[in-house]
């Protein structure tokens, strides 16, 4: 391509240096490489989340922290500095890509098919994503008892990401037909939304106030799910048990007198 914008610009023939479809097929692979650093941030940090969540429940730290403020703040901090760690670690990436761009060449800074609104939806939709995840994560991990049963507490949350990315697959090699219309329906499902809405976005299929209506729906599960994380957390983490004994075992002792 470079070639070619060089003969163009010596030449007076008028030359077409990107076909048609370059910038789809551009914004294809942008969007399964974006979908693939938001299953990072969401997984990798939500499960650090859980990690933070249950060592602060077996230290009894959580209940010290309790005892001055109330759940949701203590839930909503944890969430906003992992937040900036992980936010931190992509703009570190991003800069790393595009340095390593301006080295190669400044004019390959301009990529056919990508702008500024496309990347603004991406870092939209990781937001929301990474919300809904991490508070989701908290709130299963303080469930758990160990940090040995973490992986069995967020496995729903699991499932539910390779959920999205599959069907964000979906949605970039059946750009029409049924397939296409469920996966347009499915893009307003919490959990599901970051994902298959950059990918149905990408290929044109929601106008700009389908995309504000989502947003505002998907921050709208969140504060719910925010609040209700909360009452988990307080509830979990104020009845930590420093063994599981077995439920009948507790019945027995209390009938003898121990």
């Amino acid at each position: 391509l470079s070639a070619l914008a060089h003969a163009q610009a010596s030449s007076g023939v008028h030359i077409v240096p990107v076909s048609p479809g370059t910038a789809l097929i551009v914004r294809r692979l942008a969007v399964y490489a974006l979908n693939i650093i938001m299953m990072v941030v969401v997984t990798t940090y939500g499960v650090f989340i859980g990690s933070s969540v249950l060592e602060e429940k077996e230290t009894r730290h959580a209940e010290m922290l309790m005892a001055w403020i109330k759940p949701e703040p203590l839930l909503f901090g944890k969430i906003a500095g992992f937040s900036v760690l992980a936010f931190l670690q992509v703009a570190l990436w991003s800069a790393a890509g595009l340095a390593a761009l301006a080295v190669k060449s400044p004019r390959h800074l301009s990529i056919e098919g990508l702008s500024a609104s496309f990347l603004l939806l991406f870092l939209l939709w990781v937001v929301i994503g990474y919300l809904q995840y991490s508070t989701a994560f908290a709130a299963l991990a303080s469930r758990a008892q160990r940090t040995s049963e973490l992986n069995q507490a967020v496995f729903p949350l699991s499932i539910l990401v390779v959920i999205g990315y599959a069907g964000a697959l979906l949605a970039l090699a059946h750009p029409t037909g049924v397939v296409d219309t469920v996966l347009r329906i499915a893009a307003y499902v919490p959990f599901l939304a970051p994902m298959l809405s950059l990918a149905v976005l990408q290929l044109g299929g929601f106008a700009w106030w389908q995309v504000a209506l989502d947003a505002a729906l998907q921050l709208a599960v969140w504060l719910v799910l925010l609040r209700q994380s909360a009452r988990l957390f307080r509830r979990h983490l104020l009845n930590y048990r420093e063994g599981a004994v077995p439920r009948f075992r507790r019945r027995a002792a209390s009938k003898e007198g121990f």
